[in-house]
């Protein structure tokens, strides 16, 4: 067993192509038997994988408290035009329920690409992230009339 963990360990360092870590290839090396690896990994990999949901839920979560004010600003009215009031109101209507009906996705990835390529100063600032959001729901709602077929054509809107 030991002879296998050191021809795996020299496989290791040789091969960073596996995507493990230094930290990784120290700990599968300084394991005493292949099940104290598999265990100490899987627990590693469930608390990452708890992380991700954490931080997805946050995201999620932040970025639906933003329904209301972008409804509000999509449906606002000129006020010299009352004609447009009724459409305004279905309008308001159709988009409460577009973006509370979609897994949001598209837009969450945008979010996870700003987290991942933003300044860290920029991680932090209210406002930037509150732009990321924006851009992220023009994403959902862009990706989302392009996806979904028409319902009375049963084809591509641009069919």
């Amino acid at each position: 067993m030991r002879e296998i963990i050191r021809v795996s360990g020299k496989l290791l360092r040789q091969k960073r192509s596996l995507g493990l870590s230094v930290n990784d290839v120290n700990l599968i090396l300084s394991q005493r038997s292949f099940s104290e690896f598999a265990r100490s990994l899987l627990l590693s990999e469930i608390s990452k994988t708890n992380i991700r949901e954490t931080n997805r839920r946050k995201d999620l979560a932040s970025f639906n408290q933003l329904i209301p004010d972008i409804v509000h600003i999509l449906t606002l009215t000129n006020k010299r035009h009352f004609e447009f009031e009724d459409a305004n109101k279905w309008f308001g209507k159709v988009l409460q329920s577009f973006m509370t009906s979609t897994n949001k996705e598209a837009g969450l990835l945008v979010l996870n690409s700003f987290n991942l390529l933003a300044d860290p100063d920029e991680k932090h600032d209210d406002s930037v992230i509150k732009k990321a959001q924006i851009m992220g729901w023009c994403v959902e709602m862009v990706s989302m009339d392009i996806q979904k077929p028409h319902p009375k054509k049963r084809k591509q809107f641009w069919d």
